[in-house]
């Protein structure tokens, strides 16, 4: 027996952009961790078990329309899969109405952006308050990100998501 009882976590996938990442887990409490990490309950100790761990983050998309230097995107990619989602709020917003030239800056920014997702972008009108839950609902979402917006009402709104959080996913 081994005087060794440490649990060791490796990452085997080279370092950069990849579709998938291998972690190695081995040690005395390897099962317990990967069954905080995992769905899987029941795992056989000596034999080798293939896992995937599935993690998805919707990007919601407000003001900030750019892939580079997003951090909110940034750290949605970091964790897996990444659903990204425009909702134009036309419910929370009642006394500022945009003009013809925002809807058309709008418009192109949001072509660009959907462009540069590879035409991922899941584009809506409408309460992200009801609209965010049920595409959480039909998605096997774990978190919700979104960078920071300054507006009297859209703080109104992100607080109001940000208490539902509990209600949204199992925490």
């Amino acid at each position: 027996m081994s005087k060794y009882n440490d649990t060791i976590y490796a990452l085997s996938t080279p370092p950069g952009k990849s579709a998938i990442a291998i972690i190695r887990v081995s040690g005395t409490g390897a099962i317990k961790a990967i069954k905080k990490l995992s769905s899987i309950k029941k795992l056989k100790i000596g034999a080798a078990n293939l896992i995937f761990i599935k993690y998805k983050t919707i990007m919601f998309f407000r003001h900030y329309l750019l892939t580079n230097d997003n951090p909110a995107l940034n750290e949605a990619c970091k964790k897996g899969e990444v659903l990204p989602v425009y909702i134009h709020d036309n419910h929370n917003n009642k006394e500022k109405k945009i003009g013809s030239a925002s809807k058309w800056w709008l418009h192109q920014s949001l072509n660009s952006l959907n462009k540069s997702l590879d035409g991922k972008l899941i584009t809506v009108a409408g309460n992200p308050l009801e609209i965010l839950p049920q595409i959480i609902s039909k998605s096997e979402v774990q978190q919700v990100n979104w960078n920071r917006n300054y507006e009297p009402w859209q703080i109104n709104r992100d607080k109001i998501l940000k208490s539902k959080k509990k209600t949204y996913f199992a925490v």
